[in-house]
C-alpha cells in the first residue's frame, strides 16, 4: 500500500513539474510562460518567430515588433525585443522595421506623430 502512495506522489510531482515549467529558450533568450500563453491566445508562434528573427529574418523581426501585448506580457515582450536588438545589432533591426507605414508607427509612437 505504501508503494502505491509513493508511486502516486511521484506521478503527481512529475506532472506538476511538467505543467509548471512551460517556456522556451531560443539561443539564450527565455520566453516566459505568461508571454507564451498570451501569444497562443493571439495565434502567434512566438518561439518560432523569435528563432527566425535571431537568424536575421527581416519579416520575423518586423512581425515581432508589431505584436501588441498588454500588462506583464508587454514588459516581457519589450525585454525580448531589446535582447533581439543586442544580438542582431541596431542597424539590422532598424533596417528590418524601416518599411513600417505611418499607421503602424502610430500604434507604437502615438505622441510622436
Amino acid at each position: 500500500m505504501n508503494l502505491i502512495y509513493r508511486t502516486g506522489f511521484m506521478i503527481l510531482v512529475f506532472c506538476c513539474i511538467l505543467a509548471c515549467n512551460r517556456h522556451c529558450n531560443v539561443k539564450g533568450i527565455v520566453v516566459t510562460e505568461q508571454l507564451l500563453i498570451v501569444s497562443q491566445e493571439k495565434s502567434v508562434a512566438y518561439c518560432e518567430l523569435l528563432d527566425l528573427a535571431l537568424n536575421g529574418n527581416n519579416q520575423a523581426i518586423k512581425q515581432l515588433s508589431l505584436i501588441d501585448f498588454k500588462d506583464s506580457a508587454g514588459y516581457d515582450h519589450g525585454a525580448i525585443l531589446v535582447k533581439i536588438i543586442c544580438k542582431i545589432g541596431e542597424e539590422k533591426y532598424i533596417y528590418a522595421i524601416h518599411s513600417l507605414n505611418l499607421e503602424q508607427k502610430k500604434i507604437y509612437f502615438p505622441t510622436w506623430m
